[in-house]
């Protein structure tokens, strides 16, 4: 590292968004279930980048004509009235005052505005009832479903066969590998930028020990680092640095 390189003293509040391998499967995986009207599956460990991605297209995708998508997420103990009500809130800001009345307007609005993906993060939350709902909305509507969470959610969706019948994509988001997070890790920091060739191994081998390449993790970690580094006045964020902001995160816990 460059010991002349200037501290910024304003915490970083996330590291920036980094179009990985998975970031363009996942996307990939939108644009595919458009193309065949199928309904999707997005499952991973937590933490490794799956909402920040899904946002990350809906938001992307917002700004131009056409494809268009909704984003949204399930609450714990939704129920099909609520899934509905949320649906349409998301898509028109609109408050119906029931399921049924909802279910109708989306029809409706879907045959205006050309909706083309419904994505749904945390869906393991949703019950039986619930999937029944959205069953039913992608019935009407045609408009492909895109559902989001952790591994179990396969497992859940198995036994609701008439939904589970409807899923044509499935898709594992991994954490980032080894040799990923060594071709971002000048961009998880503007000090990680100018980082000497011996520091960078040794550094990464930290890192990716103890963040697991979850993004999460290495998110929180990276902010933490550069807090111990202000506290101390450390020119550079070393090993040493990260040593101690691992040991300050209770959830960062190494291999």
């Amino acid at each position: 590292m460059k010991t002349g390189a200037k501290f910024k003293t304003k915490l970083i509040q996330d590291i920036p968004f980094i179009v990985t391998t998975q970031v363009k499967e996942m996307s990939a995986v939108c644009c595919a279930l458009i193309e065949t009207g199928e309904m999707g599956v997005v499952y991973g460990e937590p933490g490794v980048g799956k909402t920040l991605t899904a946002e990350a297209i809906s938001q992307k995708w917002q700004k131009r004509s056409s494809p268009k998508a909704v984003y949204l997420e399930a609450d714990v103990g939704s129920t099909p009235s609520g899934i509905a009500k949320k649906v349409l809130r998301s898509m028109a800001d609109l408050r119906p005052a029931n399921a049924a009345d909802a279910t109708r307007i989306i029809e409706n609005l879907t045959r205006e505005s050309h909706w083309d993906l419904l994505i749904i993060d945390e869906a393991e939350r949703l019950n039986h009832h619930s999937l029944e709902m959205l069953r039913s909305i992608y019935d009407r509507t045609r408009v492909p479903i895109l559902l989001i969470g952790m591994f179990e959610l396969v497992r859940h969706l198995r036994s609701h066969k008439k939904f589970y019948s409807r899923i044509g994509i499935s898709y594992k988001y991994e954490p980032l590998s080894f040799h990923q997070l060594s071709g971002y890790l000048s961009n998880l920091h503007p000090l990680l930028a100018d980082i000497e060739e011996n520091d960078e191994k040794t550094l990464l081998d930290f890192i990716y020990k103890t963040t697991r390449g979850e993004f999460r993790r290495i998110n929180r970690l990276v902010k933490q680092a550069e807090r111990v580094q202000k506290a101390n006045n450390h020119p550079v964020l070393s090993l040493s640095v990260f040593e101690s902001a691992s040991e300050l995160l209770l959830n960062v816990d190494p291999l």
